[in-house]
């Protein structure tokens, strides 16, 4: 099964895996690996690499986690719809490594980057380039070998923080407003609209998490345990702002009757789901909760974004993206 391991492009898979024998509990998903190379063989024109990321390269997968992965391409590279070519291939691939484990029908991510774009974003805590060049697993490691971030190199300064801070806030609207369109839409679903939801509150609360100084918010997508990353963070003199803010993100995360917005994010992303869900009130709560903690982040933890002329535009980026509308 592993014969594919021997071939020189594949060498990091291998040293990886054989890291596995001593930490059983935390490994590569080698079935994973070959997605990520059967893709990596067949894009047309040639990508400079194909990364495997996300919980599948950390070894914190289960059943249903997707497989993310990111794809390299040159800088003066153009258009030619490589996105949708590496999901066309990655598919099948699926289908074929995964037979018989239940995860045929794995959902994929696949994200388009080129070097300078993962230079400059690589420095930003918390930002998914940032993420690939820690733990991203390529299929050619030799070309890697540029990329790659060491854990232990200087955190970002300020103005990078706040720069991830509002690209991360950005994200966050964004997904209020795809939850909004899909549960607006004729062909709208619980599912989709509830995982939109999920991510516009998990952003948020990273965004909370680097504001605080945390320069590697956990990539967890269960509510509570970024809240109660939160509480070991936030100093004494906070609490209180806090407090009222903890509460109100707990009131949302619990939708009905043993049914959390954790839980939309993956084990009901692609179920169907009994409960019927207010969600036009949700997403009035979550657009409040999301401009109730900008201003508070400003206002207690000293991140005055609106005049910091490093990040103006990211700030203005922000509010131009999408601005949820307010009663």
């Amino acid at each position: 099964m592993l014969e594919w391991m021997g071939k020189k492009r594949l060498g990091c898979f291998c040293s990886r895996l054989l890291d596995a024998v001593s930490m059983p509990s935390r490994y590569p998903d080698p079935l994973a690996c070959q997605v990520a190379q059967r893709v990596f063989a067949q894009l047309v024109p040639p990508p400079l690499n194909v990364v495997l990321f996300g919980s599948r390269a950390r070894g914190e997968h289960h059943g249903k986690s997707d497989l993310d992965l990111m794809v390299l391409v040159p800088d003066d590279a153009v258009p030619t719809g490589v996105t949708r070519q590496a999901y066309r291939f990655a598919g099948p691939a699926i289908r074929e490594l995964y037979r018989g484990t239940g995860n045929e029908d794995m959902a994929v991510d696949v994200l388009r980057m080129t070097p300078a774009l993962l230079e400059r974003d690589s420095r930003l805590p918390g930002h998914t380039a940032r993420q690939i060049t820690l733990e991203g697993i390529p299929v050619d490691e030799a070309q890697w070998q540029h990329h790659r971030r060491a854990p232990d190199q200087a955190p970002p300064g300020r103005a990078e923080t706040l720069r991830s801070i509002t690209e991360r806030l950005v994200t966050a609207y964004k997904d209020l407003g795809d939850m909004w369109s899909i549960w607006n839409s004729s062909v709208g679903s619980v599912e989709s609209t509830g995982f939109h939801a999920q991510q516009a509150l998990g952003k948020m609360l990273k965004t909370y998490l680097l504001a605080l100084g945390d320069p590697h918010p956990p990539h967890k997508h269960d509510i509570e345990e970024l809240t109660e990353r939160i509480d070991s963070l936030v100093p004494d003199s906070h609490q209180a702002a806090w407090t009222g803010l903890r509460k109100r993100v707990m009131q949302y995360n619990h939708l009905a009757y043993d049914l959390y917005l954790s839980d939309m994010a993956v084990d009901h992303r692609y179920l169907p789901l009994s409960e019927t869900i207010d969600w036009a009130t949700l997403y009035e709560q979550l657009n409040r909760l999301a401009e109730d903690m900008v201003q508070d982040m400003e206002q207690k933890l000293g991140w005055n974004v609106t005049s910091d002329p490093d990040v103006q535009d990211w700030r203005s980026r922000l509010w131009d993206t999408w601005h949820p509308p307010r009663s």
